[in-house]
This record gives structure tokens, sequence and C-alpha cells, in this order.
């Protein structure tokens, strides 16, 4: 039976995933997340005010020979600025929730906390940039554009949960390795009854 499961599990491979080095932590995971909340700093910036983006837009439409209204025009300029809020705390709120996975990995692809840390901070995220653009010229601080931040990264978090239920509760090996279901399967098998087990009669006597 030894000899069965180790060709099942696979010597090399060990049974549960491995810690990363300090430097895949830092390099693959966290870096992404820093530099989009530094994006996310710069956006929040004079050069990305209302009217620069105003600007910008204008630009697109007449190289696109598009005929808007004035209105038309304020109210595609007003979506895009919201969409862009809601779109850039999704991406942030997605990769923090992949670096905090991916610095203590478990058997499990998806976890409350993580998900509840991810939010704190782009809640934190949001709330710093708002405030920030408070003291930056021709720009505004606004609750309402922070709602809307933790609006897409609640989103973002609900995604993650729909793409991890069918499978957040199954146990996974490292990358590369095999799944453990075929071991637990064999592991469990001894234990089972045999339908042909031998029956013994009571000798007790009536």
């Amino acid at each position: 039976m030894t000899s069965n499961l180790n060709s099942r599990i696979g010597n090399p491979q060990p049974l549960y995933p491995s810690q990363p080095s300090l430097k895949t932590v830092v390099f693959w995971y966290w870096l992404p997340a820093l530099l989009w909340t530094a994006a996310i700093a710069m956006f929040s910036g004079k050069s990305f005010g209302y009217s620069h983006t105003q600007t910008i837009l204008f630009r697109v439409v007449g190289l696109l020979h598009i005929h808007l209204s004035a209105i038309q025009f304020d109210f595609l300029h007003g979506v895009i600025r919201k969409t862009a809020h809601f779109t850039v705390y999704g991406i942030l709120s997605g990769l923090v929730f992949r670096a905090l996975r991916g610095t203590r990995p478990t058997m499990r692809r998806w976890q409350i906390t993580w998900a509840a840390l991810a939010l704190g901070i782009c809640l934190l995220a949001a709330s710093a940039d708002e405030f920030h653009q408070t003291f930056t010229a021709g720009r505004t601080g606004s609750w309402k554009d922070v709602v809307l931040d933790m609006v897409g990264a609640f989103f973002a978090q609900s995604m993650i949960i729909i793409v991890t239920a069918g499978n957040r509760n199954r146990r996974t090996g490292p990358p590369g390795g095999r799944s453990l279901e075929p071991v637990e399967k064999e592991l469990r098998e001894p234990l089972r009854l045999s339908p042909n087990r031998p029956q013994f009669e009571d000798s007790s006597g009536d």
C-alpha cells in the first residue's frame, strides 16, 4: 500500500504548498499592488483634473468625428470619470487580494481575512486620495467618490468569490503538483467495511 501511495503522491512533490521566498513575495505579489497604488496617487494630481480630461475627451471626439451636444458631451465625460473610479479600485482590490493570498499560501483559495484586508486597504487608499485632492488645485475631494471606489472594490471581491466558489474549499497542491483527491481516496479505502466480510453469529444462545 505504501508503494502505491508513493506512486500516486509522487515523492518529489510536497503535499502542502511551500512558502514562497521573500523575493517572490515582494516582486511577484506585492510590487504590482504597490505600483498600481502609485498610479492611483498620480491620477489624483492636477493633470487628471476635470478640465484636463475634458480637453482630452474633446480632442478624441473630434478625431473620431462624433457630433455631440454639450449635454451629451458632459454626460459622457462624467460617465468616463466615474467608471474610472470604479475600475481602478476594483483592480486594486484584486491585486491586494492576490498579494495577501500569495504571501502565505494555504490549502484554500479564498479566505474572508484576505477579502476584508483588501477592502480595508482600498478604503484607506480611497480616503487618502480624496483627502489629497482637497489640497490640489483644480481638484475637489468627495465622499461620494469614496463610496464609488468601494463599490468597485466590493465588485472585484464578489467576482473573486464567484470564480473560486466551486473549488475554494478544495485542497490543492503546489503549482505543478498533483491533486490530493486520489490520495485521500486511497487512504479512505482501507477504512471501509467490506461487503463480503465474514458474519459472526451470536453464540450466547436464547
